[in-house]
């Protein structure tokens, strides 16, 4: 599983697909026990969940906002969405269309440009 790290910030996890997902989110785990950052996970392999699954990524958001970090879920195939609705998860997940949406909402607003209020 390519695992990136555009920023100080976030963790961009590729899972690679149905397959070895229990696997990688079980890597997934072990590293952001000891990373600070938050994670993106590009799901956009991923087109089956079964109640496994469903715990992994339960246990990865809970390790993440534990710690004060966020979880957010990129590029869900429908069908996949469709089980975070039907088991209601959708109301505690976070999620983009796309890794770069995903991305830009875990960095943090530059403190270098004004805002007006």
């Amino acid at each position: 599983m390519p695992v990136e790290r555009p920023s100080q910030h976030v963790t961009i996890a590729h899972v690679a697909g149905d397959s070895q997902f229990n696997d990688e989110l079980m890597q997934l785990s072990e590293q952001v026990v000891s990373g600070a950052l938050s994670l993106v996970l590009n799901m956009g392999e991923i087109r089956y969940m079964n109640s496994s699954h469903l715990a992994k990524i339960l246990k990865l958001r809970k390790l993440l906002v534990g710690s004060d970090r966020r979880l957010i879920l990129a590029k869900v195939h429908p069908q996949v969405f469709n089980t975070f609705l039907v088991t209601g998860l959708d109301k505690i997940f976070e999620f983009a269309d796309t890794v770069h949406e995903a991305q830009k909402c875990l960095e943090p607003p530059d403190p270098r440009i004004a805002h007006k209020g």
